[in-house]
């Protein structure tokens, strides 16, 4: 029974291990990635005279059913989204702020509180994750709409 016991935890350890580091090695990459020049000319928006971008930060779209990465931008006249191209969907959006009717916080996947949820006058919802999610609501409340 001892062998058993020591067999146990000698695989247990060893799962363990193989998940610490492969999740480590994954964030690892994933943060080269999401500075990497490649992706950072990819997310890049080019704005109409008179248009200027006044908050931006790294985000995630959730889009029929897909988390798509890449990057949220306030501008004076809009909120956009541009995904990066490793996603299946290209689904940038640029909603005038005209059109935002509320945003709040939310939980994603109801457990982790870095969700916006931005309401359009239409009655659609837009859900974001995103960084410092109270810095996101004071920009879009301050600068009116």
């Amino acid at each position: 029974m001892d062998g058993c016991r020591r067999a146990a935890a000698q695989t247990l350890l060893a799962v363990a291990t193989t998940a610490l580091v492969a999740g480590s090695a994954f964030g690892v990459l994933m943060g080269l990635l999401a500075r990497s020049k490649v992706v950072a000319e990819q997310i890049s928006i080019d704005l109409p005279p008179g248009e200027a971008v006044e908050h931006s930060g790294p985000a995630n779209h959730f889009h029929n059913f897909e988390s798509l990465g890449g990057r949220l931008y306030l501008t004076n006249r809009n909120l956009i989204f541009k995904p990066h191209k490793f996603d299946l969907q290209d689904a940038s959006i640029s909603n005038p702020r005209c059109e935002i009717a509320t945003v709040s916080k939310c939980r994603t996947l109801g457990l982790m509180p870095n969700g916006l949820l931005v309401s359009q006058r239409s009655g659609d919802v837009l859900r974001f994750v995103v960084t410092d999610r109270s810095a996101w609501l004071r920009a879009i409340s301050e600068l009116g709409r």
